[in-house]
């Protein structure tokens, strides 16, 4: 998971963790101090602090998106059992339908090339 969860974060510049929410949580709390932040010293040498807006909300959008999610899935498997899980792995792989054709196509037309 640490693999991944570095793979992911080099690929992404530092804008996404993927495999906990400790990096999402910290980076949250950095854009959220920034946010927060008084410059009292007003020195015009230094580069002022500001906050990433779009950071700060993509960070948010998945946090609550993990708690939503834990949330409903505890409901779903207390109401409906195991069956919940079909449904939810159902939505994944037709979320993954596009982007696996994509790479399909682009593995075919790398291997439809010319060598030299």
């Amino acid at each position: 998971m640490g693999m991944h969860n570095s793979v992911v974060t080099t690929i992404s510049s530092a804008e996404v963790r993927t495999t906990h929410m400790t990096g999402v949580v910290t980076d949250l709390g950095i854009e959220l101090g920034r946010a927060l932040y008084f410059d009292v010293t007003r020195n015009r040498r230094m580069e002022r602090v500001k906050a990433n807006w779009d950071k700060l909300k993509l960070h948010s959008l998945i946090l609550v998106s993990f708690f939503g999610g834990g949330v409903a899935g505890a409901i779903g498997f207390k109401k409906v059992g195991f069956k919940v899980t079909l449904f939810l792995a159902a939505f994944l792989a037709f979320l993954a339908i596009r982007p696996i054709f994509y790479d399909l196509r682009v593995r075919w037309r790398l291997l439809r090339q010319p060598l030299g």
